[in-house]
C-alpha cells in the first residue's frame, strides 16, 4: 500500500503531464498559505513545487549568495524546465527566499499565469478576516479567468469539504502514531503526506483511507520501535522522505512534526458551514 505513495512522488511529473495532456490545467504552488480548495473548484490540478536532490547549476546565476537551498533548488528546476508542464504559478506570502523565486521564476516565463496572494500580517481579527475575503475574490476572479468556468458557490463547498475530509483523516494518521509502536515511520508518513499535494485530493481521500484500513488490522506489521528515542521534527520545508530516513536508520523514531510539509498542512480547524464558501475559506486561512 505505501509503495503506491512513494510511486505518486517519484512519478510525479508524468502525472501531471498525463493530466495536462487529458485536457487540464496544472497549477504549481509554494506554501500552505495557498488557497487550494480554491484551485481544486476550478477544475485545476494544484501541484506543490518540491526540492529535487540534484544540485542546483542554473539558478547560481540568478540568486545572491543568502538564498537558501530550497529556493535554488526550486528555482533551478523551472529554469531547467521540469515544469514546463504548468499553466501557472501561484503562491501566497512564506519568506522572501520563496518570493524571490516566485518573481524570477515568471520574469523568465512570461507567458506563465502567475497570482499572488496577499496574506494580512495577522489573522485573529475581524479586519484580517474580511481583508483575506476580498483578496480571496480577486484570486477566484483570476482563476475562473484561467479555468474558463464559473467557480460557483456549491463547487467552492464541495472543494472545502474534500480538502477538509483530507485533513480529517490525515489526522487519523498522525494519531495513530502516538501508540508504543507507531505503525508509520516518519519517513512513511512523509511521503503519504507529500504524496496529497500531487495528485487531486479525492485520489488522494480514497489512498488515505485504504491505508487507514490496512493500518488499523490485525495483519499490518509494525516497524520496530522498541527502546528507540521518540522524535519531534520541527522546521519549515521538509519533502524529501530521505531527510527522516537518514534519522530513523541512526535508531531514533520520528513520531510527529511541526513541518509544513506535515502537520502544519493539515491541521487546520474546519471551517464554519454556516458561513458563505468564500468567507468560510477565508475563516480556515
Amino acid at each position: 500500500m505505501l509503495e503506491r505513495f512513494h510511486q505518486i512522488l517519484a512519478d510525479r511529473h508524468r502525472r501531471a503531464q498525463e493530466w495536462k495532456q487529458a485536457g487540464g490545467k496544472v497549477l504549481g504552488y509554494f506554501c500552505n498559505y495557498t488557497p487550494e480548495e480554491l484551485i481544486y473548484a476550478a477544475g485545476l490540478l494544484p501541484v506543490r513545487i518540491l526540492s529535487d536532490p540534484e544540485p542546483p547549476s542554473l539558478s547560481e546565476g540568478v540568486f545572491q549568495a543568502f538564498y537558501c537551498p530550497f529556493s535554488r533548488s526550486c528555482l533551478d528546476q523551472g529554469l531547467r524546465g521540469n515544469y514546463d508542464y504548468l499553466d501557472g504559478l501561484i503562491t501566497a506570502y512564506a519568506c522572501d527566499h520563496l518570493k524571490g523565486v516566485f518573481n524570477i521564476w515568471r520574469r523568465h516565463k512570461p507567458d506563465l499565469f502567475s497570482e499572488f496572494v496577499d496574506m494580512p500580517s495577522r489573522v485573529d481579527t475581524p479586519e484580517a478576516q474580511t481583508f483575506l475575503t476580498h483578496e480571496l475574490s480577486k484570486v477566484q476572479e483570476s482563476l475562473e479567468r484561467l479555468a474558463g468556468r464559473t467557480i460557483s458557490p456549491a463547487a467552492l463547498a464541495r472543494a472545502i469539504e474534500v480538502y477538509q475530509t483530507n485533513r480529517s483523516l490525515t489526522q487519523q494518521l498522525y494519531q495513530l502514531r502516538r501508540a508504543p509502536v507507531p505503525p508509520l515511520s516518519g519517513a512513511e508518513m512523509l511521503t503519504v503526506v507529500v504524496a496529497g499535494m500531487l495528485i487531486p485530493k479525492d485520489e488522494h481521500n480514497r489512498l488515505l483511507s485504504e491505508l487507514l484500513a490496512q493500518l488499523e488490522g490485525p495483519a499490518h506489521p509494525a516497524p520496530p520501535a522498541a527502546g528507540r528515542a521518540r522524535l519531534m521534527v520541527l522546521g519549515s520545508e521538509i519533502d524529501n522522505p530521505r531527510v527522516l530516513q537518514l534519522i530513523e536508520e541512526s535508531g531514533a523514531v520520528v513520531v510527529t512534526d511541526d513541518l509544513c510539509t506535515g502537520t502544519r498542512y493539515c491541521w487546520r480547524a474546519p471551517a464554519p458551514a454556516a458561513e458563505e464558501p468564500l468567507a468560510a475559506l477565508a475563516h480556515l486561512y
